[in-house]
């Protein structure tokens, strides 16, 4: 049986890919698509070397479409505050609800400070820093408590990375 008919042979059965048994014209012995005809393994060699440039790619063109991006974050805010407003309410509410009554005006002080210390790094290094709960206080799989020794200083990159994880 040719390769045309065993190819045409997997179309007609509605086949994504077949397989000949022999060699590609690079040597991979492997199935193949049936659209093209082309060799799997070919298409996942060629897929890893163009992996760097396309990834590279695709964060100058987020670089140059950042200003955009912030311009419709603003835009969205600015049009949706009551929906904003709920998300900041949210917030606050749950950090209220996840701080425990036995604090005492000490750790409450200390709380503060880190907020404080926050905001006075981001001013002198210019940089945004946040306030970031090690272990979050909701967490998909465990939730922390809004206490001194739950919180630490991260940059605003760091923190957004991080996500409502903990890894711990």
């Amino acid at each position: 049986m040719s390769r045309a008919s065993e190819r045409a042979k997997a179309k007609e059965l509605g086949e994504r890919f077949y397989f000949t048994g022999r060699p590609c014209k690079h040597g991979h012995i492997s199935k193949r698509y049936t659209d093209k005809g082309t060799c799997c393994e070919c298409m996942a060699v060629d897929f890893e070397a163009k992996k760097e440039s396309r990834l590279s790619q695709m964060r100058s063109n987020y670089e140059a479409k950042k200003p955009i991006y912030a311009q419709r974050m603003v835009s969205w805010r600015s049009n949706n505050k009551h929906k904003q407003a709920v998300y900041s309410s949210k917030k606050r509410s749950e950090i209220l609800l996840r701080t425990p009554k036995w604090l005492d005006s000490d750790a409450f002080a200390k709380i503060e400070e880190y907020y404080y210390t926050a905001n006075m790094l981001g001013m002198h290094t210019g940089e945004q820093y946040h306030v970031d709960h090690i272990v979050p206080l909701r967490g998909k799989f465990v939730s922390g408590l809004n206490v001194p020794w739950n919180l630490q200083i991260l940059t605003k990159t760091d923190n957004l990375r991080k996500k409502n994880k903990f890894y711990g």
